[in-house]
């Protein structure tokens, strides 16, 4: 971005008929010393020749976009790479090294302990100034733009074609630095993050940080950058002044400039998603291509397709709170690419999730302007990839040759000729392909040696599977997303999975390899992990108990990786609960990370359901600590929080693991919520006593926060200065919260049922009477509904 203004000074020169000639320097061989700090690196001439190359041809592309000319642009490396060293110092006759050293950059820079300056920098400027000298040899260049950092080297370059040139004139024109509101350089020097290239920041991006200036600084860019004759500036700039609110000279410079540097077709994808993003306009995403929308949207929601068999599944699946997306869809709160969706159970059709320009993005929208995109990318095979064009003798020996010439491994060329044989001892060398430097042959290798797995006999696929999940561990098949190389090894996983589906044991193993790699990837979410969808795996693969709580260790530390803490606790409960009375001592540990999982969950705020499971209960012998801490939890305060700290100060690290913040601020949550439970009308000085806060926007800062997470509902009243709940969670859900919970289903359950008689109209004007029998745990109730038409309300008495 910084670099906008000197081009914008180019596009002025071509406007007045001058003709400029750019320059673009061999940067590896020379590194400029004004307004850097430190050194920069030098480039390797791959870098630099496509560096060259990128630089010319957007030099072209924005004269072009500006008044529709071609520039001349040279590069000096045509001159600098055909002069010898003895050439180059004769030219340097004429420089003198007192001026040299006099310029502000070089003297800070050896003044400072950083290490001095090199040769290599402090020459940048004889080259710059020969640049310039030949230049105005040979095409009369007298004048030289630069950022006002480039004083110095201006100076020396003009005063070096005086002495060269016979005292012909030369002068540097300085434009002022385009700067943050620090002051500090806008540029790649400096690490900031627009930039001209539309892959490093798209035209939306480019197009929104402009739009976005404060008005000081867009009146100013817009005075300096735009090429509208001036009259048209400054009668644009009083427009602005005189509606302040507008951004009239935010628009207008957006718009200029967003043309400009990506052209016509860059400012109107710009302007179609802003419009798509503010304004709703669903048309406008519709018609955006992936790389545009990814650009809009940046992270995107993975939902593995095969999981997704009703449109009902893909609202669920698209929620991340507590509400259940497929009932908040009948109420009409739920879009797929534009298109309202009610029908839960509507099974899914490619042709509607898919959109127009982007096949594998579906765009979810929740209510008028909650977007979200959706990406499908986890494998939806149901069997196993199959290489067709090779031969299965001639694909293992060129996957041995490839282990052993690429990953360097210790194969025997032919290897067993038998096929089962031979995919084991290739496992074997697996491991190799961790640290391969590019993913795509590992997802190439991992599929090659799966597809080869359809040949091998029943009794023995177990074997062959068991050394390939034995290679495949996060030990070595590393990093992050799909891309990654543990990514891939999931997506072969996955096939495998999905191709073994008769076969319960092999699934079995191949789940515990794909949640171990998944965790290292952080992709668990692409996993079904819900304690209902695992109790029924166990139950199908005939899972031992040992192995059951073994996978279920390792879905809850994939959980907590991926920072789902609240289904994690869920898991963590889920596996104590396979410990009876006997066993309850052998689950310490687990009973521990249950308690410290729970407790950090910023979701959860009832603990005492923990207390009736049997290993939980074996802490109070085993860890009377922890189990002390599980009390407090469930029904202390920030007092006794304050208390148990002090008498245990190492408790919270180094058993809890968790930052004090995190517990100091759940703790003042639970507080908040047992004042509740005693009155619902709080005096916000008593509850900035109770809570240890200042009385002051933290106090409703933290009152905010409380209500977001659910702890309580309500309202403040700034005249009272009071906060008055409307409801909140219990911290203990004892019996009258489960009679409670019992009568509001039934009620729930019965009004559902009646639903289409409560809404008959009747004319008579008499009450109608419908009987109706409900089972509880404990008896059976006779009830009656009394319905009176125009009447809202239902009456339920008990006979």
């Amino acid at each position: 971005m910084s670099q906008l203004g000197f081009r914008h000074s180019v596009q002025h020169i071509l406007v007045y008929d001058q003709s400029p000639l750019l320059v673009v320097p061999p940067l590896p061989l020379e590194t400029q010393v004004e307004g850097l700090l430190v050194e920069r690196d030098a480039q390797d001439k791959d870098v630099l020749a496509e560096n060259t190359k990128s630089i010319s041809a957007q030099l072209q592309r924005i004269a072009q976009n500006a008044i529709g000319v071609e520039l001349v642009v040279l590069d000096n490396n045509e001159w600098f790479s055909k002069m010898s060293m003895v050439d180059y110092l004769r030219c340097c006759k004429e420089f003198r090294v007192g001026e040299m050293l006099r310029m502000g950059a070089v003297k800070s820079r050896l003044a400072d302990d950083c290490g001095g300056i090199s040769f290599t920098e402090f020459s940048y400027q004889t080259m710059q100034a020969y640049d310039w000298a030949l230049l105005s040899k040979k095409y009369d260049c007298r004048f030289q733009i630069g950022g006002s950092d480039q004083l110095g080297h201006l100076d020396i370059g003009a005063h070096y074609i005086k002495r060269t040139c016979g005292g012909k004139f030369a002068a540097g024109v300085c434009l002022p630095l385009l700067t943050d509101a620090a002051g500090n350089k806008l540029g790649k020097s400096t690490g900031s993050s627009v930039w001209l290239c539309a892959e490093m920041t798209s035209p939306f991006h480019f197009y929104q940080f402009l739009r976005q200036l404060h008005d000081t600084e867009a009146e100013l860019m817009y005075r300096h950058y735009s090429l509208a004759p001036w009259e048209e500036v400054t009668a644009k700039l009083s427009e602005h002044r005189a509606n302040l609110g507008k951004w009239i000279a935010q628009d207008a410079l957006a718009r200029e400039m967003t043309q400009i540097v990506h052209g016509k077709d860059g400012l109107e994808a710009a302007l179609r998603c802003s419009r798509a993003l503010f304004q709703g306009s669903l048309e406008d995403i519709r018609s955006l291509n992936k790389n545009q929308l990814l650009s809009l949207f940046g992270n995107t929601v993975k939902i593995p397709r095969n999981d997704v068999r009703t449109m009902g599944d893909l609202a669920d699946r698209t929620r991340s709170d507590k509400i259940k997306g497929s009932v908040l869809m009948t109420k009409g709160a739920f879009k797929v690419n534009g298109e309202k969706v009610v029908d839960n159970h509507l099974p899914i059709q490619l042709e509607r999730i898919r959109l127009p320009e982007a096949s594998d993005l579906t765009l979810i929208c929740w209510g008028k302007r909650k977007f979200q995109l959706v990406e499908n990318e986890m494998a939806d095979h149901k069997i196993l990839p199959v290489f067709a064009f090779i031969d299965d003798g001639e694909q293992l020996q060129q996957l041995r040759e490839y282990l052993n010439t690429v990953g360097k491994a210790k194969l025997d060329p032919k290897g067993p000729p038998d096929v089962s044989d031979n995919l084991a001892d290739i496992c074997t060398q697996l491991t190799v392909m961790g640290a391969c430097p590019h993913p795509v042959e590992v997802d190439y290798i991992l599929n090659s040696i799966c597809s080869l797995m359809v040949l091998v006999p029943a009794e023995r696929a177990l074997e062959v599977v068991s050394a390939f999940c034995k290679a495949i561990t996060p030990a070595h098949f590393k990093g992050l997303g799909w891309n990654s190389n543990a990514g891939h090894a999931v997506h072969v996983l996955s096939n495998l999975f999905r191709g073994f589906a008769a076969h319960p044991k092999i699934q079995e193993t191949l789940y515990r390899s794909l949640v171990s790699m998944c965790s290292e990837a952080r992709m668990i979410g692409e996993l079904d992990c819900s304690t209902e969808t695992l109790q029924k795996q166990f139950k199908q693969w005939g899972t031992s108990l040992e192995g059951q709580r073994d996978i279920l260790r390792l879905v809850h530390v994939g959980l907590l990786e991926d920072h789902k803490a609240d289904q994690a606790a869920k898991v963590m409960i889920m596996l104590l609960g396979t410990y009876t009375e006997e066993d309850a001592a052998q689950a310490r540990e687990d009973a521990i990370e249950c308690v410290r999982t729970a407790v950090v969950d910023p979701k959860s705020f009832s603990f005492d359901h923990l207390q009736r499971l049997c290993a939980v209960k074996a802490l109070k012998k085993s860890d009377p600590l922890m189990y002390s801490a599980l009390e407090l939890f469930i029904s202390g305060t920030l007092k006794d929080y304050r208390a148990f700290v002090k008498a245990h100060p190492e408790f919270v690290g180094e058993k809890l693991k968790v930052d004090e913040a995190v517990l100091l601020k759940k703790i003042r949550l639970l507080t908040l919520m047992t004042i509740a439970e005693g009155n619902n009308v709080i005096q916000l000085d008593n509850l900035a006593e109770e809570l240890d806060l200042p009385s002051n926007d933290q106090l409703e800062e933290f009152i905010i926060d409380a209500i977001q997470v659910n702890a309580i509902s309500g309202k403040l009243n700034e005249m009272t200065r009071t906060l008055v709940v409307s409801s909140f969670q219990h911290r203990q859900f004892g019996r009258e919260q489960w009679q409670t919970l019992q009568v509001s289903q039934v009620l729930f359950t019965f009004r559902d049922g009646i639903h289409e008689t409560i809404t008959t109209q009747t004319n008579d004007g008499q009450c109608h009477w419908l009987s109706y029998r409900v089972r509880n745990h404990r008896r059976r109730r006779d009830r009656k509904l009394v319905c009176q038409p125009g009447f809202a309300g239902l009456c339920v008495h008990e006979s």
